[in-house]
């Protein structure tokens, strides 16, 4: 029987050594955000784990237009629109709108759909807005509407957000009245923003 020397037994170790060592240094993937336009890229990471967040892609102060199809046309022509994270969210956006035709600034939901898109959908309620001629040079007095804001924004190569918003108006109140005198009214405006 053939003895087993030192120095084999010091080739077979270091051979075992060497094996160990190649299997179990092997690359393993670092999992993260690999997008490199997302809030919380991770440079080191190469496979992507669906964590990435837009929100600072939305974020910001905009002046913006309507041009509404219908019967919004010449009531509303602008809205300024602050968009910022709402809570501690990844993907929820508030949205205060501001306008000449708003008795106050209006907070609307967002959410970040894609990194290049936002939706916006809420019901408004009670919201008083003396938008409808009164067929004498003024406009009707006292009148509250519950309005539905539905559609996406899509974020522009320059930051500018441009997009269709479908807009329900039903008119809850005139004057404390009863409500039901005003036909609803239905329009869907593109809303183009400038980021400032």
């Amino acid at each position: 029987m053939k003895k087993l020397n030192f120095s084999s037994l010091l080739f077979i170790i270091a051979m075992s050594f060497t094996m160990f060592t190649i299997t179990s240094c092997s690359d393993d993937p670092v999992p993260g955000c690999t997008d490199v336009d997302a809030d919380n890229y991770n440079a080191d990471a190469d496979e992507s784990d669906g964590s990435c967040t837009y929100i600072n892609r939305f974020a910001g102060n905009y002046v913006g237009t309507f041009d509404c199809a219908g019967a919004l046309a010449a009531l509303f022509t602008s809205a300024d629109a602050a968009i910022a994270q709402n809570g501690s969210s990844a993907d929820m956006l508030i949205v205060t709108v501001s306008s000449s035709t708003l008795p106050a600034p209006l907070l609307v939901n967002g959410t970040v759909n894609s990194k290049d898109q936002m939706a916006m959908t809420q019901d408004l309620m009670g919201v008083p807005l003396e938008i409808l001629p009164d067929g004498m040079g003024g406009v009707v007095a006292g009148t509250v509407w519950n309005i539905s804001v539905d559609g996406t924004l899509d974020r522009q190569s320059n930051g500018d957000l441009s997009g269709p918003l479908t807009f329900t108006l039903v008119e809850t109140a005139i004057n404390g009245q009863v409500p039901g005198t005003i036909p609803d009214i239905t329009d869907t405006c593109v809303y183009t923003a400038t980021k400032q």
